[in-house]
């Protein structure tokens, strides 16, 4: 019975739309355009500039149309003006003052996303058979290497040979990492405590950055957490290439989102 009802009603409404062509461009026009807040903002401004001119200038010195037209056009014009100057109290005490909140954050949120980044990348430097000496050329062709190139570092690299990076034991004795340890503590644990931080900032970041950040805290690398240890058991990384790959993609992504977007706040 509920089904018939919204066909019914459906099917009404086409047939409203079809016999008034004013309705069937509003409708089709609608649903062609998407509009975000900002688009919908600036149509009413240019909408309300289009109705005082018209009122105002155009059709100032007509003769009514209808009864009551002058009247009904003072209300639009009124109207109309009242949202132009919403409008420019919007502009300045909004829009710019978010521009300025913005600066500030972004000079944070720049800093958080270089750190990220830094640990991030520690994908990549460990398929540096010696990650002291063979990093800097690893990295030169970060942004060039194909998949093939990556998962066949994979299979050349020892998760269990020794990294860069050392471990604080106590004031006297550090412990030096093997790749894998690095892998968990730079990609993962260092990773997430950098995504917190950078959340916290949630209200003023771009969609766009907001879902990369999301991908990173998602991908199944950073899911595996401390299953990453049963690396241990090989003498490569092939077991893991397809994670290892997907986050070094995302990385990748995210260092090009701030260059483009972030990197100017410094």
């Amino acid at each position: 019975m509920l089904i018939r009802m919204i066909k019914k009603s459906q099917l009404l409404t086409e047939k409203l739309v079809l016999k008034n062509p004013l309705l069937f461009i509003f409708t089709t026009v609608r649903q062609k355009i998407k509009m975000n807040t900002k688009t919908k903002i600036s149509f009413g401004l240019y909408t309300s500039i289009l109705t005082v001119i018209i009122v105002n200038f155009i059709f100032a010195e007509t003769d009514e149309l209808f009864k009551y037209g002058s009247e009904i056009g003072k209300i639009f014009s009124n109207l109309s003006l009242a949202y132009i100057a919403s409008y420019i109290f919007y502009r300045i005490v909004v829009v710019e003052r978010d521009k300025e909140i913005k600066k500030t954050v972004y000079k944070s949120v720049n800093q958080l996303t270089k750190k990220l980044l830094f640990h991030g990348f520690y994908i990549i430097d460990v398929l540096a058979e010696n990650e002291k000496q063979g990093r800097k050329e690893i990295h030169e062709k970060r942004k060039t290497i194909s998949e093939f190139e990556y998962k066949e570092l994979c299979k050349k690299t020892n998760p269990n040979s020794l990294s860069r990076f050392s471990e604080q034991i106590n004031q006297l004795e550090l412990k030096s990492n093997t790749k894998i340890e690095s892998i968990h503590t730079q990609c993962v644990k260092l990773v997430k405590d950098n995504l917190e931080k950078i959340y916290t900032f949630l209200p003023y970041l771009e969609d766009k950055n907001i879902e990369i950040l999301n991908e990173i805290r998602d991908s199944e690398l950073i899911g595996m957490d401390n299953q990453l240890f049963f690396a241990r058991t090989n003498e490569d990384f092939k077991v893991f290439e397809n994670y290892m790959y997907d986050y070094f993609k995302i990385i990748r992504t995210l260092e090009d989102y701030y260059e483009l977007k972030i990197k100017s706040f410094a």
